[in-house]
C-alpha cells in the first residue's frame, strides 16, 4: 500500500507532545541510540579498578552505586538545560512531512507536582514546544501523557501561541475506550449482559464521558474515584441528562475493592502510581488500561494469569512513519495523537480542552469511521505483545 496514500491538499500539519516517564535513560536512549554507546563506555570506566582506586584517593571514600543509577541521576540533573526537540512524521513511501513528535525534557513526577517550583518550569517548556511547533508549520497540537494534566486539560494553553489549535486528545480516546473493551470481551467470550463494568477514574475527563456512553447503552456500571461527592454528582448527571441510562444500574464508590465485582475494568486515571492490584480483580476479569505510565500493577501479570490486561486507547495508522520508537509499538499509537492526526487530515482547527463532551467524543468517532484508510482500531496487545485469542480461549 506504500505510495498509494496521499495527504489532502487542505490537510494541516500536526504535532504531539511527549516527555520522559519514569526513566530518563530509557526514554532518551530510544530517541538517541548513541546514548547507549556513551553509557556503555561510561560503565566500563566506572567499574574499572583503576577508576575505583582513583576515586578513593581523591574523595577519601569508596565508590558506591550502580553505573545506571549514576548515569540516570546525571541526566535528570541536567535535563532542564535541554530545549524541546522534534522528530518528523512522514507518509510511507514519500518524503512528505505531515507532522512532528516534540519531546519535552521534563520528568513525569515534575509535571504532576503542583509546587510552583516544578509546575512553572514545566509549563515554560511546554510553551517552548508550542513555539517550536509553530516554527515547524504545525496547526494542531495534541498534549501527550501528563502535559494535559499540568495544563488543566489544555485550557491553560489555549491562545498562548497564536495560530496553534490545542487538543488534549481525549475526545477520540474516550470513543476508543468505550468501544474497544467491549470488542475485547466479545473476543474473549465474555457476555457482559447482566454483568458489571467498572470505570476507575470515572469522574475524570475521559472516565466521565466513557461512563455516560456506556450508561446510554444500558450497561451496569461501578464508577470509582477518590471523591464520593464528585461520583454522586456524576451519577445524578447521567440519570438526568441521558434518558437511556434509566435501564442502567450505576453504583459509585471511592473504595478500589469495589471493582472486584466487575467482569470488565476500564482504568482511566491520571495517577503516577499503580492503583489496580491483583487482589482487586474478579476471576477472569479483563482490564483495559489507557493510562501511561500504567496504573495497573505488574504484579497482576505474575500473580493472576486468569486476568487479561490490554494496552488501552491504541489505534493503528498504517501509512505514517513516525521515525521515532513510539509506545506501545511502531504504528500502534495512543488515541490522543490519533485525534490530532485525524483533525489535521480533515483540515479542522477547533480547540478540544478540558473535560470531554460526550457528543463531541461521538462526533470524533463518526469522523474516525469515515477515515478508515488513515486510521483504524489496532490489534489488541498486552504489554506490547499481540494477543493470540485462539490460544487464550483454548
Amino acid at each position: 500500500m506504500k505510495g498509494n496514500f496521499s495527504w489532502p491538499k487542505n490537510g494541516l500539519k500536526f504535532a504531539h507532545l511527549i516527555h520522559p516517564m519514569n526513566s530518563a535513560y530509557d526514554d532518551f536512549s530510544r530517541a538517541f541510540p548513541l546514548l547507549k554507546k556513551i553509557f556503555y563506555i561510561f560503565s566500563l570506566i566506572y567499574e574499572s579498578s583503576f577508576f575505583r582506586i582513583l576515586y578513593r584517593k581523591i574523595c577519601k571514600k569508596e565508590l558506591k552505586g550502580k553505573p545506571i543509577d549514576v548515569f540516570e541521576a546525571f541526566l535528570k540533573r541536567n535535563m532542564h538545560k535541554i530545549p524541546p526537540f522534534a522528530f518528523r512524521c512522514q507518509i510511507d513511501g514519500s518524503k512528505k512531512v505531515v507532522g512532528w513528535i516534540i519531546a519535552i525534557p521534563v520528568m513525569a513526577r515534575n509535571l504532576l507536582n503542583p509546587n510552583p517550583k516544578y509546575k512553572i518550569p514545566a509549563m515554560k517548556k511546554i510553551i517552548q514546544a508550542l513555539k517550536l511547533a509553530k516554527f515547524l508549520g504545525v496547526k494542531v497540537v495534541s498534549l501527550g501523557a501528563l502535559t494535559s494534566v499540568v495544563s488543566d486539560g489544555g485550557k491553560d494553553l489555549v491562545g498562548v501561541v497564536k495560530g496553534i489549535t490545542i487538543i488534549n486528545g481525549n475526545w477520540l480516546t474516550a470513543y476508543a475506550t468505550k468501544n474497544l473493551p467491549l470488542i475485547a470481551c466479545e473476543k474473549k467470550g465474555i457476555d457482559l449482559k447482566g454483568k458489571k463494568i467498572a470505570i476507575v477514574g470515572a469522574t475524570g475527563s475521559i472516565g466521565s464521558a466513557v461512563s455516560k456512553m456506556l450508561a446510554k447503552d444500558g450497561y451496569d456500571l461501578i464508577c470509582v474515584a477518590r471523591k464520593l461527592e464528585s461520583l454522586e454528582e456524576l451519577k445524578k448527571d447521567i440519570k438526568n441528562a441521558i434518558p437511556e441510562s434509566k435501564e442502567s444500574s450505576i453504583f459509585v464508590s471511592n473504595d478500589i475493592m469495589s471493582i472486584k465485582e466487575a467482569s470488565l475494568v476500564i482504568v482511566a486515571t491520571s495517577s503516577g502510581d499503580s492503583i489496580v492490584k491483583p487482589e482487586h480483580l474478579a476471576d477472569g476479569a479483563v482490564v483495559y488500561d489507557i493510562t501511561w505510565p500504567r496504573n495497573t500493577s505488574i504484579e497482576i501479570v505474575k500473580q493472576r494469569p486468569d486476568v487479561l490486561i490490554i494496552d488501552g486507547g491504541v489505534l493503528f495508522t498504517p501509512h505514517i512513519d513516525y521515525r521515532f520508537n513510539l509506545e506501545p509499538t511502531p504504528k500502534y499509537i495512543h488515541a490522543c495523537i490519533s485525534n490530532a492526526i485525524l483533525m489535521a487530515y480533515e483540515g479542522r482547527q477547533e480547540d478540544q480542552v478540558g473535560k470531554v463532551d460526550m457528543k463531541g467524543a461521538e462526533r470524533e468517532g463518526t469522523s474516525f469511521k469515515k477515515n478508515r484508510e488513515l486510521i483504524k482500531f489496532a490489534d489488541f496487545t498486552s504489554f506490547g505483545k499481540k494477543i493470540e485469542w485462539a490460544k487464550l480461549n483454548a
